[in-house]
């Protein structure tokens, strides 16, 4: 009913702006029309937000047609800011949980599967046996992959009666070596689990790697004091990119390749006197005359850092 009202009135101050001459009755109509919308949208306006918009020149104008109270209380002014606030924070608390842990370094660091058999301990045979990492991975200077090796390689070692080892101790050798002798008597290969797993769209050469510089410990990590090998870097495109950006940073002598115990604590670290490990400055790292400036100088190209160096 009020509406009508408003429309009413609104209508007839519009009617009462009439003009002269052949256009006069269309621009009267016009008009008409105009000022009912007018007038129904000031009213719903007033209706909800009456106590704000009572500044307006036309609210007050009509005010005295449809002065009711507001539908929603004063309050409610501060819905709109609210609102804008809690889904801004809620999208930035969304974004920064995708950064920290939708990412390699979150979800692939640490990642230690189990291995067949009991395992093989790299803490026992590269720590303290001294074995060189190429005794198994025979292949990695050749070949863009650390081939495992075969059983036979293995036997080498631990056929029967072969390990010297003190009286008392045989039992428990052989129990722990005897997956290896089970898989050669059967001619079958030990099903050992991958832990650094490159995508399948993306190429990583070990050859090109080793023969440039780059220690097992850069991306292995210290694998001479892991009884079971877990993943320590990310292996990530970044991390990746951080290396070939600065590969001077990186690189060790060619000779010092696999001796990742020299490389962690006399190139990468140096020990104090307390026998704890400190970063050595690229600037203060030299071996036999050689610097990594010098190191990097004897690259034969620089790192590439386009798409296709590793995805095709």
């Amino acid at each position: 009913m009020i509406s009508c009202v408003v429309v009413l009135v609104v209508g007839s101050v519009c009617e009462n702006e009439q003009n002269f001459g052949p256009t006069a009755q269309h621009t009267t109509v016009k008009d008409a029309r105009l000022g009912a919308l007018v007038g129904v949208y000031l009213f719903f306006w007033y209706r909800c937000f009456g106590p704000c918009t009572q500044y307006l020149p036309l609210v007050q104008l009509y005010a005295g047609v449809f002065d009711l109270k507001p539908i929603f209380p004063k309050w409610m002014n501060s819905v709109p800011t609210l609102l804008f606030v809690v889904v801004h924070s809620g999208v930035i608390v969304v974004i920064a949980g995708l950064w920290y842990y939708a990412t390699p370094k979150f979800w692939e660091v640490g990642y230690m599967p189990i291995q067949p058999g009991n395992g093989f301990n790299h803490q026992i045979h590269a720590g303290k046996l001294g074995l060189d990492c190429r005794y198994c991975h025979t292949h990695v200077e050749e070949s863009w992959r650390a081939n495992v090796p075969a059983v036979s390689t293995c036997m080498g070692c631990h056929a029967e009666n072969k390990l010297n080892v003190e009286p008392g101790f045989a039992s428990a050798t052989d129990d722990k070596v005897q997956f290896i002798r089970d898989a050669y008597a059967t001619d079958s290969p030990i099903q050992w689990r991958k832990v650094h797993v490159v995508p399948d769209y993306a190429n990583f050469p070990h050859n090109a790697h080793i023969n440039a510089g780059v220690s097992c410990f850069s991306c292995h990590g210290q694998i001479q004091a892991m009884p079971v090998v877990a993943q320590e870097k990310s292996l990530s495109m970044g991390w990746c990119l951080d290396c070939h950006r600065n590969p001077a940073e990186n690189l060790v002598p060619k000779d010092k390749v696999t001796d990742l115990y020299w490389v962690q604590t006399q190139w990468f670290n140096t020990l104090d006197e307390a026998g704890i490990l400190v970063p050595q400055p690229a600037e203060k790292r030299v071996h036999d005359g050689q610097t990594p400036d010098q190191l990097a100088a004897t690259l034969q190209r620089n790192p590439p850092l386009y798409c296709a160096a590793c995805h095709y």
